[in-house]
């Protein structure tokens, strides 16, 4: 699905709790070391001596998948990776009598005219 080939070869913590990593991988072929920095207190990925977007060769893109697959691999390391459940649709099933004409808000034609304008 990802363009990226990213495999995170080793995961290391480096601090007494799960809030410092290090990780260390490749790319797209290229090797890349990483380290988790503490953002508005969760951890998150940056790649060690990548310096700035505009005079690195590490793209916004591959530095973004290299973050998430290091945080999915710190994740399932810890033990807090989430379910991923998928939100059933609620269907509205209102039974529709077939000799009512309907307005396209749902609403009957014979309801009040205010209930019609309201439903816009």
């Amino acid at each position: 699905m990802s363009r990226y080939d990213i495999i995170v070869t080793e995961l290391v913590r480096t601090g007494s709790d799960d809030l410092f990593w290090r990780a260390v991988g490749t790319c797209n072929g290229r090797s890349f070391d990483a380290k988790s920095i503490l953002y508005q207190g969760s951890p998150i990925f940056k790649i060690v001596n990548a310096g700035p977007i505009s005079k690195s060769s590490w793209g916004r893109g591959e530095r973004s998948a290299v973050a998430s697959a290091c945080r999915h691999k710190m994740l399932s390391e810890t033990g807090q990776l989430p379910v991923t459940q998928r939100r059933q649709k609620t269907a509205r099933r209102k039974r529709r009598d077939p000799n009512v004409k309907y307005h396209h808000s749902g609403w009957p034609m014979n309801s009040s005219i205010s209930a019609l304008k309201r439903s816009r």
